[in-house]
């Protein structure tokens, strides 16, 4: 078997693989369903090219068309509705067009009208009637996909803005090589690299969407260990296939075993730094309240202290009331303790302000002399 034969076999099972797992863990996201729909869509752009590499079929060539004009749909569906930008009838509007091109896409004659294989590779040998239709209709929904996309980066906030930077990232790159690839490259007359635009797009779409689904706060080294990790599984399954030896089968039982081991200890670190913090949220959390606590409380005892420092000063240092000399000396002590509580209280409540950040310096010269 070639090796862009088995590539393009690989890349349509890990792409159903991937598109499958999306829908699964996300079934009552609707976003998410539009894009695990995209990636079971585009997995089979790898097994169309596959199956006309083999057998030269120009009807399955052009199905090729048809699901690249799907897969750009369910990217603006689901770009549209991250955003919360459309609303249902504006859903079936857009719809019913790409669908209609889709459908069209794939009929022999109106996008392709003769092929050719040559050197592993499909040759556009003569356009179809609808040939810059297609690529004008491709066009418009990419520049929905990118402004949708935009918007729903826009209005998103906290994970669910690290989530869309992924998917886009993502997505972006994948579109890229998809368009360059089988787009703009065979509309020159370049079609040696048709092959790879499949491959590139499902390993870097799937790849970023398994990033995105959610787990360890998307946290950046795990991400990276499971990419590392799925690519070193893709390249020994592909040398698998190329070379199916017994000493290629030992060695890609070694590599699944140390790439399960390595993503596991990753999996692991990345645990306990995520109870570490929320051991740590819940620290400042019980810390605030503590703040809040003490706040309240010193300024409902200060109210009585405050109240009963007034009274006894007026009688024992200013001679209020019927009292004599030895009453009045009796009641300084009581005085005195009452300052002392009060002053007592204003240091607590400048603590708390100190530890919310709300304590201010005001700086005046002084003379050292």
């Amino acid at each position: 078997m070639a090796l862009n034969h088995t590539f393009l076999l690989l890349s349509f099972i890990f792409g159903l693989g991937v598109g499958s797992y999306v829908l699964f863990r996300h079934k009552r996201n609707l976003s998410f369903v539009y894009l695990g729909l995209a990636l079971l869509s585009v997995s089979f752009w790898p097994l169309t090219i596959l199956l006309t590499l083999i057998t030269a079929n120009i009807s399955i060539a052009n199905l090729a068309f048809g699901e690249t004009m799907l897969v750009f749909l369910l990217l603006v569906l689901f770009a549209a509705n991250s955003s919360k930008s459309l609303s249902k009838l504006a859903t079936v509007l857009l719809s019913i067009p790409a669908l209609v091109v889709a459908v069209i896409s794939s009929i022999p004659g109106f996008v392709t009208a003769k092929i050719a294989v040559e050197n592993e590779s499909v040759k556009l040998v003569e356009n179809g009637s609808l040939f810059w239709l297609f690529y004008i209709f491709i066009a418009i929904y990419l520049i929905l996909f990118v402004y949708f996309l935009y918007h729903s980066f826009r209005i998103a906030t906290g994970n669910k803005k690290r989530q869309l930077l992924y998917i886009s990232l993502g997505l972006i790159f994948s579109l890229i090589a998809g368009v360059v690839c089988n787009l703009i490259l065979p509309a020159i007359g370049i079609f040696q690299f048709n092959s790879m635009g499949p491959v590139f797009i499902i390993s870097s779409a799937a790849f970023t969407v398994y990033a995105a689904t959610g787990h360890y706060q998307y946290e950046p080294r795990v991400v990276l260990a499971e990419l590392y990790a799925l690519l070193l599984i893709f390249v020994s399954i592909a040398r698998l296939v190329m070379y199916p030896l017994p000493s290629s089968y030992i060695l890609s039982g070694l590599t699944v075993g140390l790439c399960a081991l390595f993503v596991r200890a990753t999996l692991a670190e990345a645990r306990r730094n995520l109870e570490l913090k929320k051991d740590k949220r819940e620290l400042l959390r019980l810390d605030k309240m503590k703040d809040e606590f003490l706040m309240v409380a010193t300024h409902e005892l200060n109210t009585p202290v405050t109240v009963l420092e007034g009274k006894v000063g007026m009688i024992a240092n200013e001679g209020f009331g019927n009292f004599s000399a030895e009453q009045r000396e009796y009641l300084k002590p009581v005085f005195e303790n009452a300052q002392k509580l009060s002053h007592l209280f204003k240091h607590i409540v400048e603590v708390v302000r100190i530890d919310e950040n709300r304590f201010k310096l005001e700086k005046t010269p002084v003379d050292l002399k």
